[in-house]
């Protein structure tokens, strides 16, 4: 096992060969800042706090707590990071955040136990907690937790409540930030368990969400959502996800809505520009892909009302000037021309 220092910067004391020891400096190219304290070795055991920080762009985290010095190194203690994070585009100042948990670390692998994550300013922050575990083999398993998620406050400009085309946007963009931070971690697996709580959006309250996310390396990510939408409305979607500029899901999806009209209000410019509802309910099961540009459901089986279909449907955004296309290949047994809009 090899250790290279790149551009070290050092200064440091000690009482004696035992300690307490104490230091600070930087290292690396982006002059990544630390300082470290610690008491007296006693037992193969040392006590220790060390904090690291890069500057006002970057997270800063502090551990405090016992170093294991004799037979297997080891660290057991409390952790602190805080930094800024852009919710989104255009969002204004970057929204702080806070994370605090219990350490332990070797070998082996790091645990934090429990794990407590404040969004937001001091006032009302959103409050997440759960535990994240990452070993060299297994890669990050986390299960998260939330009471409420409040995206109109978040992303809503002048009091008015966000879309939820903005706030999916805005997920997505935040994802695209958290991948790029957690680069080291690319060729690892990752497994995360999220249950939300009650999130408002779009001046509406959406309980019941629950996410699963699962990558494995060499392999496309895989996601699970389940929730309830307004409109007495429900959606499961289970597939694979890509991203980027071309990003797309592929997977199954089982929808329905009692009431669309009210739906359709509220999805606003995520339909096609001049989209109405003109029914009152509809469920759909099939294989999708969905794209900025594009919806295919394939082995779909669907109900209008009381009209039964099945078969495969394509819809096509504009591009370039052009009209959106609707391919349609169905069939039905039993056809509701009472209820069938004029």
């Amino acid at each position: 096992t090899r250790l290279a220092l790149d551009r070290l910067d050092f200064s440091g004391s000690a009482e004696g060969l035992a300690g307490p020891f104490k230091g600070a400096g930087a290292i690396g190219a982006d002059r990544l800042g630390f300082r470290f304290s610690t008491g007296e070795v006693a037992g193969g055991r040392m006590r220790a706090k060390l904090v690291l920080d890069a500057g006002a762009a970057s997270p800063h985290a502090e551990f405090d707590g016992m170093a294991q010095l004799s037979g297997a190194p080891a660290f057991e203690g409390q952790f602190l990071s805080f930094g800024a994070l852009a919710l989104a585009p255009g969002a204004g100042e970057p929204t702080p955040w806070r994370l605090t948990g219990t350490l332990k670390a070797d070998a082996g692998g790091a645990t934090l136990d429990p794990l407590d994550l404040k969004i937001g300013g001091e006032e009302r922050p959103t409050g997440v907690t759960g535990r994240a575990a990452y070993t060299p083999g297994a890669g990050l398993d986390a299960t998260l937790a939330a009471r409420q998620i409040d995206l109109d406050k978040a992303l809503g400009e002048d009091g008015k409540p966000t879309t939820p085309r903005k706030a999916l946007a805005a997920a997505r963009g935040l994802v695209e930030r958290l991948i790029a931070q957690a680069a080291p971690l690319a060729g690892s697996a990752l497994r995360l368990e999220a249950s939300p709580g009650v999130i408002t959006v779009g001046g509406e309250a959406i309980a019941d969400a629950a996410l699963r996310v699962v990558r494995r390396p060499g392999e496309p990510t895989r996601l699970k959502v389940e929730t309830s939408l307004p409109g007495r409305s429900r959606l499961l979607a289970d597939g694979v996800v890509e991203g980027g500029a071309a990003a797309r899901f592929n997977g199954w999806i089982d929808a329905a809505t009692y009431d669309a009209p009210r739906l359709a209000q509220w999805l606003g410019d995520i339909l096609p520009a001049g989209a109405s509802a003109p029914f009152q309910s509809f469920s759909a099961q099939a294989q999708a892909e969905i794209s900025e540009v594009t919806l295919s459901l394939r082995e779909a089986r669907v109900k209008l009302d009381r009209t039964p279909a099945t078969g495969a449907f394509t819809y096509v955004a504009p591009v370039a000037g052009e009209r959106g296309r609707v391919y349609a290949d169905v069939a039905s047994d039993a056809l509701d021309l009472d209820g069938a809009p004029d």
